[in-house]
């Protein structure tokens, strides 16, 4: 394969990946949405506005950070002692420590 080959194939590649992020965004943000819906009681406006406000947060950390593969996100609440690395890995192993718990 020709380096222009290869690089054509990691730009359709990189292309590919792009539009499954954004789906899996989309999933990610709905499943954000309901949690909050049905165990805080937002409502359609509340959604909205938070949804706006956790959008615009995002952007903020990721230009004042300078990070493009990165959640900054992520790094902030560890900082704040929430490692949310740690609860992902107590869900998959389904032993959450609050699991159903408001």
């Amino acid at each position: 394969m020709t380096p222009e080959m290869q690089m054509a194939m990691m730009h359709e590649i990189n292309q590919q990946c792009l539009e499954k992020d954004d789906l899996l965004a989309l999933d990610v943000d709905c499943m954000v949405l309901w949690t909050l819906h049905r165990h805080l009681g937002f409502g359609v406006k509340r959604l909205h506005d938070f949804y706006l406000a956790m959008a615009a947060e995002h952007r903020r950390m990721r230009e004042f950070y300078e990070m493009d593969d990165l959640y900054p996100e992520r790094l902030k609440l560890k900082e704040l002692g929430a490692d949310v690395e740690q609860w992902q890995k107590e869900v998959l192993a389904n032993e959450p420590k609050t699991l159903g718990k408001r």
